[in-house]
């Protein structure tokens, strides 16, 4: 990993490991993979390690990209916010100039 997990990423990726998870993998609490400072510990065995590895790695991509669906999401949540403020300012400026044309 680039940089150490917030514990959102964190949270997640364990939500999504527990819904991915073959049903006998989540019955070894050893393989319960660990997250660390900048990398993720799992125990796995030297005949499975390829797989589960690449397994691993697809759980963080499911969860890069969830987290960039929902950053996505609230940045547009935030644009339309803003635009809203900017209507309000720009009705507001109207009846502003408006009322300056009555007194």
């Amino acid at each position: 990993m680039e940089e150490s997990p917030d514990t959102v990423w964190a949270a997640m990726f364990k939500d999504e490991f527990i819904k991915k998870s073959p049903p006998d993998y989540l019955q070894n609490l050893s393989k319960d993979p660990h997250l660390n400072d900048k990398s993720i510990t799992f125990f796995t065995s030297i005949s499975q390690i390829e797989n589960d590895g690449k397994w691993i790695a697809k759980l963080v991509d499911s969860v890069n990209e969830q987290v960039k669906q929902e950053n996505k999401k609230i940045e547009e949540e935030n644009k339309k916010e803003m635009g809203a403020e900017a209507e309000d300012e720009a009705i507001i400026k109207q009846m502003r100039d408006a009322l300056k044309k009555i007194i």
